[in-house]
């Protein structure tokens, strides 16, 4: 029940933001964990999916950049492992974003994934 009101919730900021104009100032509160259907449900598609980077730890982390949902002046990121959100951030320079992306280790909810650390 907590979670539908969360999503219902976010749907009505999406609906109110989008209605006056706004853009993003910030990310959309989608918890991480979150499953890439849950994102899309709360904030619909991504403008753009920016890419998918393989991390030094193995990881496979897609990024997924939100505009006009939540800032005027900047973009929201949504980053996943798999099927999982696992960061969410303002958008900024993705000239640089791959190097960041490449020396993170993500952590996947509660547990940090080291099987291909």
């Amino acid at each position: 029940m907590r979670y539908a009101l969360t999503i219902i919730s976010l749907l009505a900021a999406a609906a109110l933001s989008a209605a006056s104009g706004a853009g993003p100032a910030e990310p959309v509160a989608v918890d991480t964990g979150a499953s890439k259907k849950a994102v899309r449900a709360a904030l619909g598609a991504p403008t753009v999916s920016r890419g998918t980077v393989r991390n030094d730890y193995g990881q496979v982390v897609e990024v997924w950049e939100y505009w006009g949902s939540a800032s005027a002046d900047a973009g929201c990121w949504y980053y996943f492992i798999g099927d999982q959100l696992v960061q969410r951030s303002v958008a900024g320079d993705w000239g640089e974003e791959p190097q960041r992306i490449a020396a993170t280790l993500f952590s996947l909810g509660d547990q940090v994934d080291e099987a291909d650390a």
